[in-house]
């Protein structure tokens, strides 16, 4: 959620009023990676990949900075999904 503050001009000039706004879900998926790559800048696991420890590549990290896998194990993953058959 967003949390929004907005100055009242009315009675008290200095008295706030607070909404919050549901965010898209795709919004917070987007915020939940990024904190957790924070986390892991914290951690000093940022940059590692989660299967080998392996530094993720430089130019991975900059377009996607909250990457968990170097590319190795992200197309590993991304062809085993693709392989994979749904069950019922």
């Amino acid at each position: 959620m967003i949390l929004l503050a907005m100055r009242r001009t009315t009675a008290s000039p200095t008295r706030t009023r607070a909404w919050t706004l549901p965010l898209p879900s795709s919004i917070r998926l987007a915020l939940e990676h990024i904190r957790d790559a924070l986390q892991r800048i914290e951690d000093g696991t940022f940059g590692r990949c989660v299967v080998d420890g392996e530094p993720i590549e430089p130019k991975r990290l900059e377009a996607v900075p909250w990457t968990l896998y170097c590319l190795k194990h992200q197309n590993e993953l991304a062809t085993e999904s693709a392989t994979r058959t749904p069950s019922l």
